[in-house]
């Protein structure tokens, strides 16, 4: 009998630069992928109308990434994210708010709960991406029936250890650069994009850190970015799915 197959889909909540950096480098790997923003824009707090003008180094240095240059204006630096985006193909969802999220090992994929201008709804994603900033509430089942605590333990700073599926990208970074102000968002979506790989060799199901195995990053720039180069298939455990959904029967496309 042939492992059942899908391609991975993917629900980033959050788009400030870090959300728009997984979601673009995880969509343009093929993947489809969800984005969602409480507000009515993108950008996060250095794109915020009446803020500080953004610098001109504020932007992707990926070449994918960066397909419009930057001015210097929180409407400049929106636009460079939008164009990532939408060229990637990433569906974004504006005015939505993530209110929780539960793991379904029985599918192997995330429900989460949203509250939209038209109510509530649910998007489904097999790997979930908090890009927040942490100064969200988010209740984050990973289907055990116990929420996350707010300040988890990280596998090199983005994996979640012990949940499935699960990446923050918005974990604290110290040592950032003024000249690559979003080198750690960049490297963290490059990470995201290779740990969805790593899944969609596998199937459909749960791909956890191995508490055992937990390797937390060095503090450093540098050695963030080098360690977030990898997967390390020994450090982690996999479980498929008992009842995984067929990708024809996929929602949110």
């Amino acid at each position: 009998m042939h492992k059942p197959y899908r391609r991975p889909t993917v629900a980033v909540i959050g788009a400030g630069p870090a959300g728009c950096a997984a979601a673009a480098d995880c969509a343009f790997s093929g993947f489809d992928v969800t984005l969602v923003e409480a507000t009515d824009e993108i950008g996060g707090a250095a794109a915020r109308p009446g803020g500080p003008a953004p610098s001109k180094r504020l932007r992707f240095r990926t070449p994918y990434l960066d397909r419009k240059a930057v001015d210097g204006t929180a409407a400049g630096f929106r636009a460079h994210l939008r164009e990532a985006l939408d060229a990637a193909g990433a569906d974004v969802r504006l005015r939505t708010e993530a209110r929780s999220a539960a793991f379904d090992h029985d599918t192997g994929q995330w429900r989460v709960a949203v509250v939209t201008p038209a109510g509530d709804d649910v998007v489904r994603a097999d790997v979930l991406i908090r890009a927040t900033g942490g100064d969200t509430v988010l209740d984050i089942d990973p289907g055990s029936g116990r929420i996350l605590d707010a300040e988890p333990r990280l596998h090199r700073a983005i994996e979640v250890v012990g949940a499935p599926n699960l990446l923050f990208v918005d974990a604290p970074v110290t040592g950032l650069s003024t000249r690559r102000p979003l080198d750690i968002a960049e490297a963290r979506a490059d990470h995201a994009r290779r740990y969805i790989r790593a899944l969609e060799i596998r199937g459909p199901g749960a791909f956890t850190v191995r508490a055992s195995n937990w390797h937390a990053s060095p503090p450093d720039r540098r050695h963030q970015i080098r360690d977030l180069g990898t997967i390390d298939a020994a450090s982690h455990s996999f479980a498929p799915a008992a009842s995984p959904i067929p990708e024809a029967r996929l929602e949110n496309r």
